[in-house]
């Protein structure tokens, strides 16, 4: 008897041990996924405010020539 339980509490434990590589790999893979979607909406990010600032290259220009034109009034006022 004293065997067959030994036998069992044995195979239990090397149960209980290839249990805990499965979840730590599980664990691995789903940090490495985690790590991936991350570092994809990351690029996306840049790559969407890279474009908008692109987008606004035309109304700064506007803003330049504004102030180019309210300086030139401002000098003719002194003048």
């Amino acid at each position: 008897m004293r065997g067959a339980s030994m036998k069992v509490a044995s195979q239990h434990r090397s149960e209980a041990a290839g249990q805990r590589p499965l979840f730590q790999r599980s664990i691995l893979i789903m940090s490495a996924w985690s790590g991936m979607v991350l570092v994809l909406l990351l690029s996306t990010m840049v790559l969407v405010s890279w474009l908008d600032f692109q987008r606004m290259a035309p109304v700064r220009e506007h803003l330049h020539v504004y102030d180019e034109i309210e300086s030139i009034a401002l000098s003719w006022e002194r003048a």
